[in-house]
C-alpha cells in the first residue's frame, strides 16, 4: 500500500506540470506549422513616380490600371451611409451587395428596406453576407428573402469543408447598375454611425467609384456570387459600355481563387519596394508576416518616411492589438513610427505614397487579409486624390499618440506575457 500511495502522489504532483506542458507546447507547434504564411518580398530600382511602376502596379492588380474614372472619399458613416443609400434609391438595373457584417439594428434595417423596395419593384437585388458576420436575425432574413431580395451567406461550417472554413470574405462591396461602386471598410452596423465622436462611432474611410473600373468590382461580385450561390451571372446588361465619367488611373485587386496567393499583398508590397519619401499605412488590424516587416524596416533604410496608424485601446478585438504590439518593439527601432488612434476604433484600411499612390479597401496589414480572407481594394494612381488620402492622414494623426522605444520597453510584464501567448496564433490573423 505505501508503494501504491507513493505512486499515486507521484501522478498527482507531475502529471497537471509535465503533461499540460506538453500538451500546450504541442498545440503551439500545431497551430504556427499550420498557419499559412505568405514568403518574399520586392526590391526594385524603379521609383512609384517612374512610367515603368505604373506597368509594374498593374500586373498586381486584377485586371491592369484603366483611366476615366471619378473617385470620391467619403468619412465616416454621417457621409458614407447616406451615400450609399442613395446610390440605391436611383438604381434602376441591378444591386450587389457583399458585406463582412450585417446585422439587424436600425441602419441595418434602413439598408434592409432600401433593398426590398427595389427587389419588390423588380430589380434583381443580390446580396452576400459572410456566415461570421451574419449578426441577422432569422426574421430579419426572411423579410429579405420574401421580398424578392438574393440572399446568399458565404461560406457556413460543415464537417465535410472544416479547414476551408477558415476562408472568408471580408470584402465590403456596393455596386449599382454595374456604373457606380463603393468599397472601404464599413460594415451595415450601427458602430459605423456618426462622425467618429466617440467610441460608440468608429472611424471609417470609403470610396464612391464611377467610371470604366466599376466594372473590375462588378467581376468580383460575380466571383463571389458563383461561389456563395454557386450560380453563375452572365447578363451581359451588368456590364454596361464603359464610359469615362473622370480622369483618374484606377484598378481592383482582391480577385482570387484558394490555389494561388492573393494579389493583395503583392500590392502593397511593390509599392511599399517603390516608395521613396513617405509611405503611411492606417490598419485597423496590423499584424505584418516576418517579410513584411523586413519591406517596411528597409524602406526605413532607404529614408522613407514610414507611419503605421493602428486604433488604441477602444479596438473591438482586443487579441488583434496585443498582437500588433507584439512586434512594434522590433519596427520602432529600425525608425517606422507606429501611432495609436485615441478617439474611437480607427478602422480604416488605407495607404498613401509620394504624392501619387493610394489604396483604399477592406485590407488590413496581416497575415488574414494577405492569406485567408477575399478582400476588395481599389488602387489609384493619381496626384488629387494621394494629395487628400495625405491630409486625411495628417488629421487623423491629432487624434493619435505616437509609441517611442523608450515607454515602449517599460511596458508591464502581463502586457508581455499576453503578446506572446496569443503570438500562437499569429499566423492564423
Amino acid at each position: 500500500m505505501t508503494g501504491y500511495r507513493s505512486h499515486a502522489k507521484s501522478l498527482v504532483t507531475h502529471f497537471p506540470v509535465q503533461y499540460p506542458c506538453i500538451f500546450l507546447l504541442a498545440l503551439t507547434v500545431l497551430l504556427s506549422s499550420c498557419a499559412a504564411i505568405q514568403w518574399g518580398y520586392y526590391r526594385t530600382g524603379k521609383a512609384i513616380e517612374d512610367a515603368d511602376f505604373e506597368k509594374m502596379l498593374a500586373t498586381v492588380t486584377d485586371e491592369g490600371l484603366i483611366g476615366g474614372n471619378d473617385i470620391e472619399i467619403l468619412l465616416n458613416g454621417d457621409r458614407i451611409f447616406p451615400a450609399m443609400l442613395k446610390a440605391i434609391a436611383d438604381a434602376a438595373e441591378t444591386i450587389h451587395l457583399e458585406t463582412y457584417i450585417f446585422r439587424s439594428d436600425e441602419i441595418s434595417r434602413k439598408f434592409s428596406e432600401a433593398l426590398r423596395l427595389k427587389a419588390q419593384s423588380g430589380l434583381a437585388v443580390r446580396v452576400i453576407v459572410d456566415y461570421f458576420g451574419d449578426e441577422m436575425t432569422e426574421n430579419f432574413k426572411q423579410e429579405m428573402i420574401d421580398s424578392g431580395i438574393q440572399l446568399a451567406i458565404e461560406n457556413p461550417p460543415t464537417w465535410a469543408k472544416m479547414m476551408h472554413g477558415n476562408v472568408r470574405t471580408h470584402r465590403k462591396l456596393l455596386i449599382v447598375d454595374g456604373r457606380i461602386a463603393f468599397t472601404g471598410g464599413i460594415g451595415i452596423d450601427d458602430r459605423w454611425r456618426g462622425n467618429a465622436q466617440d467610441a460608440n462611432h468608429w472611424r471609417e474611410t470609403q470610396c464612391r467609384i464611377q467610371g470604366p473600373v466599376v466594372s473590375h468590382f462588378q467581376s468580383m461580385f460575380i466571383d463571389s456570387w458563383k461561389r456563395s450561390a454557386g450560380l453563375t451571372l452572365e447578363n451581359v446588361r451588368l456590364f454596361p459600355a464603359p464610359r469615362p465619367i473622370g480622369d483618374k488611373l484606377a484598378a481592383s485587386v482582391g480577385r482570387t481563387d484558394e490555389k494561388r496567393w492573393s494579389k493583395v499583398r503583392e500590392m502593397v508590397l511593390l509599392s511599399l519596394a517603390a516608395s521613396r519619401r513617405y509611405y503611411w499605412i492606417s490598419s485597423a488590424y496590423f499584424n505584418p508576416d516576418f517579410d513584411s516587416m523586413k519591406a517596411l524596416m528597409e524602406a526605413v533604410e532607404r529614408g522613407v518616411d514610414v507611419r503605421v496608424m493602428v486604433s488604441g485601446d477602444k479596438i473591438d478585438l482586443y487579441s488583434s492589438r496585443l498582437l500588433a504590439g507584439k512586434n512594434f518593439a522590433r519596427l520602432i527601432k529600425a525608425g517606422v513610427k507606429i501611432y495609436e488612434y485615441q478617439q474611437t476604433n480607427m478602422h480604416a484600411k488605407t495607404i498613401v505614397a509620394d504624392d501619387l499612390f493610394v489604396t483604399i479597401g477592406s485590407t488590413n496589414i496581416c497575415n488574414r487579409a494577405f492569406n485567408y480572407n477575399y478582400e476588395s481594394n481599389l488602387v489609384v494612381y493619381d496626384e488629387e486624390i494621394a494629395s487628400q488620402m495625405k491630409d486625411i492622414f495628417s488629421q487623423d494623426l491629432r487624434h493619435c499618440v505616437e509609441i517611442n522605444a523608450y515607454d515602449w520597453e517599460r511596458r508591464p510584464l502581463h502586457r508581455r506575457v499576453m503578446e506572446q501567448a496569443v503570438g500562437v496564433i499569429e499566423g492564423w490573423m
